[in-house]
């Protein structure tokens, strides 16, 4: 039976990312949809882009669009320095893991001008990324809807990327199971990073905040059951837990 493997969130955190790959025996028969957030924070940006990017490109991979990788990009087309993304937003990180191959420790106008001129291609595959994906039973979303909507199609841009509280605080209409990221599952568990699933089993969180001492998931989804693999940013930690939900 095919699988469906979802990933979110990965910031910049490359070991993790292959280590869990590995762990979910990812192969070509698989469906890989990553949710957004591949930039910040962590120190591999540039390689987890590599990665994704060469994934999408060559495999049956699909990479959705984040807020982080929004951010990124107005840094890189703005020529004011922004100081709120690369000191809070952890952009310093993004922008010295593509600089430092070449020799570049600013983060002003010569970094951005060593971004554009080595990492056209990735440039363009972050612009190009799309905003949501579906299958038959599922829709996957970085941050995620605005329920108010009739048709959750005409969602904003910024709420597909930025969305929170008015999102899953409320009964969503799609008919489908969303899949998302964005907001740390401690936000909503309170006491713990694993996989977070609403009352009535129509949304699940993936974002186990990785970066913030928490998890790296990859949902692995294989006809109605539903198994959450786990890694923690150092890879010395792992866990497999299934998650109590009957497929739609």
């Amino acid at each position: 039976m095919s699988r469906t493997i979802v990933m979110s969130d990965i910031h910049g955190h490359y070991e993790p990312l292959m280590a869990l790959l590995s762990d979910v025996k990812y192969g070509s028969g698989d469906k890989l949809i990553f949710l957004g957030d591949y930039v910040d924070r962590g120190p591999d940006a540039a390689r987890v882009v590599a990665t994704v990017k060469n994934l999408v490109e060559t495999e049956n991979a699909v990479a959705l669009a984040g807020n982080h990788e929004n951010l990124f990009l107005k840094w890189l087309w703005r020529m004011e320095d922004r100081k709120r993304y690369l000191q809070i937003d952890g952009g310093k990180k993004t922008v010295k893991s593509f600089c430092k191959p070449y020799g570049i420790s600013s983060y002003k106008v010569q970094a951005k001008k060593c971004i554009f001129k080595n990492y056209r291609d990735e440039i363009t595959f972050l612009k190009n990324l799309p905003l949501y994906y579906e299958d038959e039973r599922h829709l996957f979303v970085h941050a995620g809807i605005n329920p108010e909507l009739d048709d959750w199609r005409q969602t904003s841009k910024r709420d597909f990327r930025w969305i929170r509280s008015a999102f899953w605080e409320k009964p969503q209409k799609t008919g489908k199971i969303i899949i998302h990221g964005h907001t740390p599952t401690v936000i909503l568990h309170k006491d713990h990073y694993d996989v977070w699933l609403n009352n009535d089993n129509q949304e699940i969180n993936i974002d186990g905040g990785c970066h913030y001492g928490g998890w790296l998931h990859a949902l692995v989804i294989e006809g109605n059951d539903y198994t959450a693999y786990s890694i923690d940013h150092t890879c010395s930690k792992r866990q497999v837990k299934k998650v109590p939900l009957t497929a739609v």
